[in-house]
């Protein structure tokens, strides 16, 4: 028994009376089809003109004008004794060494004339973080430094605790950045002094970790 024909399915009747199947129509692809076609023969001759390198780099600079970056802001926090950045100039602890009878404020940062209090050089870490922390002084009292035998004991007192360094050895040095990124514990006592002909001299203690009551 056969199937009749919905009108869904039924041939529409032409013109002259003549039934003909639907058209399908084909023109909304060429809506889609041309333009994508434009542009993909635009950017294979700009990379045969002018390279892919540069293609690439124009297609990154036109999504970073259209969706522009945003940093997420990363917390001022870290972890370790210290869970948080110091400011600039922020007192962040006593340097004491009780056989030259020296007792300084330590703030963050180093600067000039820095006579008063001794300066947390940024480039470095801080106590129990096991890396260098690099201390910097101009201070006339500490250029007894040079006197300061293996073994001597200096502390960093600091909020977080009391972190003990025990020296290990002394030399002159060119810059502070021959100091940093030592990959263990230790502590560097820098005295900086101007000659007479305003050359800037540098004076390294080394001293290893003794204890902390972090």
């Amino acid at each position: 028994m056969n199937r009749k024909s919905t009108a869904a399915e039924l041939p529409i009747a032409g013109p002259d009376g003549t039934r003909s199947k639907k058209r399908r129509r084909k023109w909304p692809w060429l809506i889609v089809a041309v333009p994508t076609g434009l542009i993909v023969l635009a950017l294979a001759g700009a990379t045969l003109r002018y390279g892919f390198a540069t293609v690439q780099q124009a297609a990154i600079l036109g999504y970073t004008l259209i969706f522009p970056y945003t940093p997420s802001t990363a917390p001022n926090t870290f972890a370790g004794p210290w869970t948080y950045l110091p400011e600039p100039r922020q007192h962040i602890g006593h340097l004491r060494i009780a056989t030259l009878g020296i007792d300084l404020p330590i703030v963050q940062g180093t600067y000039a004339n820095q006579t008063a209090q001794v300066g947390h050089f940024a480039g470095s870490t801080l106590p129990g973080q096991g890396s260098d922390a690099i201390l910097v002084t101009e201070n006339p009292t500490l250029r007894k430094a040079g006197s300061l035998r293996p073994g001597t004991v200096i502390q960093w007192i600091a909020p977080q605790g009391v972190f003990a360094y025990r020296v290990t050895g002394s030399a002159p040095i060119r810059s502070l950045g021959n100091l940093s990124g030592v990959n263990r514990e230790s502590l560097a006592l820098v005295e900086q002094s101007i000659t007479r002909k305003g050359k800037t001299q540098l004076f390294a203690v080394f001293a290893s970790p003794e204890f902390s009551s972090k």
